[in-house]
């Protein structure tokens, strides 16, 4: 299968602006796994998987809530966390003064 800028893969019809998009897309598909990690072995058909893969075997929590200093490994996980300070989405729960986003409290209420 021809790897261009634009073209479509055929084995699903998916297409990619950049010509490395396609290429790391193309190896799922044919089970290409070049990125290994070290520590057990597994391995891995782009650099991101693996760059993922990693950040759950350790302890690093780069993204820091500047207002609570609590740590994520994800930046989406921060985000998500930086709802509860704002008061239009913070909801205390009544037993044990935690704060949520709505549907968070709800879920967090049936632990009581």
């Amino acid at each position: 299968e021809q790897l261009h800028n634009g073209e479509k893969l055929h084995k699903c019809g998916n297409s990619c602006s950049q010509r490395s998009y396609l290429i790391s897309h193309w190896r799922i598909h044919m089970g290409e796994q070049p990125y290994e990690y070290d520590k057990c072995r597994k391995r891995f058909p782009t650099s991101s998987h693996l760059l993922s893969y990693q950040q759950l075997h350790t302890d690093d929590r780069p993204f820091c809530c500047p207002a609570c200093r609590m740590g994520f490994k994800h930046n989406s996980s921060l985000l998500t966390h930086r709802h509860i300070h704002t008061k239009e989405t913070s909801y205390e729960c009544p037993e044990c003064g935690e704060s949520f986003s709505q549907s968070s409290l709800i879920v967090h209420q049936r632990s009581h």
